[in-house]
């Protein structure tokens, strides 16, 4: 399949990378974004088992995670398994939500979150979206 964009996973609040963080996404997103984002987390946070995970389709990608987990490859899927996962929308995108996601979904009605507003995501590819330009015309297998 042709890539049709890139995928990736920052700490929500301060921006750090996280090692596997990146990947290539192809037509259905939300299975290429599963396996990215549990190979970010599993990647040295083996014992990390509550994720608050902030994504703009969050309310679409966590319908049927459940479902998806068991087509990871066998280390990443026990570890997606033993995870509690937690989905917000990030507050920049959240009023283009219906009002049922706003309830559910935002970073003000949950706990133990701080003042935080989930688009750090956005504020990198920001800065590198121009890096797109740079591979678009190498091989497939290059990436974004």
């Amino acid at each position: 399949l042709d890539t049709t964009g890139g995928g990736g996973v920052v700490c929500a609040c301060h921006g750090c990378i996280r090692p596997l963080g990146f990947g290539d996404l192809q037509r259905g997103e939300r299975c290429n974004m599963d396996y990215i984002v549990f190979s970010a987390v599993n990647q040295g946070a083996n014992s990390v088992k509550d994720l608050d995970i902030s994504y703009d389709v969050a309310c679409v990608w966590i319908k049927k995670l459940q479902q998806r987990i068991p087509l990871l490859p066998p280390g990443l899927r026990e570890f997606a398994m033993a995870c509690t996962v937690r989905p917000l929308i990030p507050k920049f995108h959240l009023p283009g939500h219906m009002k049922e996601c706003q309830a559910k979904f935002s970073w003000h009605l949950l706990s133990f979150l701080g003042v935080c507003d989930g688009e750090e995501i956005e504020r990198f590819w920001a800065a590198h979206n121009d890096a797109g330009r740079c591979t678009k015309e190498m091989a497939p297998s290059v990436g974004f």
